[in-house]
């Protein structure tokens, strides 16, 4: 499109899916997404290449953090009720 409208789409989709692979725990994913970036800007031309990796750096962004969002104590909290419940 013209106006980058499907660009914006895409770069908020790409950082809501880091953010929420990040939030699981899903580091596979994360790695996957960044080898699929990084494949894909070799195959692009340089206009559309750019936009590639900084998907790719949004994806690395959140691979690179460690893997809580969460304090401490509010992450043991939660995972004290995940056993006490029998999950």
């Amino acid at each position: 499109d013209d106006d980058g409208r499907v660009l914006r789409a895409a770069a908020k989709a790409t950082k809501e899916l880091a953010l929420t692979a990040e939030m699981l725990e899903a580091e596979d994913e994360l790695r996957s997404m960044m080898d699929e970036l990084d494949t894909l800007a070799e195959e692009c031309a340089d206009p559309k290449r750019k936009h590639v990796k900084q998907a790719y750096e949004n994806i690395a962004f959140h691979a690179e953090k460690p893997f809580s969002l969460l304090p401490d104590g509010l992450r043991d909290a939660l995972e004290g009720d995940d056993h006490s419940s029998g999950r």
